[in-house]
């Protein structure tokens, strides 16, 4: 359980793409909002995971032509968020205000952008083919449900610590002005994503 929790730790601390969607979220809808994206995320990563310990990768491996439409929904989902955040003015919402409805469909954003990047899938095929050979206590049963319970504790808290702390001191720290350019910069980055999944061949 411990290995998971660090992979999920860690593989969170690096999902640069999630983290940037998740703040800004955060910053223009709910905490909550900025969780469930990282949550989304996370359940998609185990996903990846879960395909690896049944096999059922192997499938995918062997027949990559399903990946193009999860791609393009992937690419579809970033690149209008990446426009509305081009478009629309930035604004910093009151936390203490009441939550705003809808906050649980930015679970299935985070989990859409995850699942739909192909890149994300072979990196967990080597991810996960380095913990089986290196650690043998991989090969005993039930390893991989101690593995995932791990894997969605490290990222938890991964999560709730940008949404509690970073995003927090972040929100009190910026200036207006410094979160408009940081929505912009968050939408080139997003758009450049997408340029990325658009020429990636798989």
């Amino acid at each position: 359980m411990l290995i998971g929790f660090l992979t999920g730790f860690l593989a969170s601390v690096f999902g640069w793409q999630i983290n940037l969607i998740a703040i800004q979220k955060g910053i223009d809808s709910h905490k909550r909002a900025a969780f469930l994206v990282g949550l989304g995320a996370a359940f998609a990563d185990l996903a990846f995971i879960y395909g690896y310990f049944t096999g059922a990768n192997l499938l995918l491996v062997a027949h990559p032509q399903y990946w193009v439409i999860l791609k393009w929904v992937g690419i579809a989902t970033i690149f209008g968020l990446s426009m509305r955040l081009l478009l629309k003015t930035p604004r910093v919402v009151d936390w203490s205000a009441p939550k705003r409805p809808g906050a649980k469909r930015y679970f299935l954003f985070g989990f859409l952008v995850v699942i739909s990047n192909p890149a994300v899938f072979f990196a967990w095929i080597g991810v996960m083919s380095f913990i089986l050979t290196h650690f043998p206590q991989a090969s005993t049963p039930h390893y991989k449900w101690f593995f995932m319970g791990g894997f969605l504790a490290g990222a938890s808290a991964w999560f709730l610590y940008l949404v509690l702390h970073l995003h927090k001191m972040m929100m009190s720290m910026l200036h207006p002005k410094a979160l408009a350019w940081l929505s912009r910069i968050t939408a080139i980055l997003l758009l450049g994503a997408c340029l990325f999944l658009a020429f990636h061949r798989i």
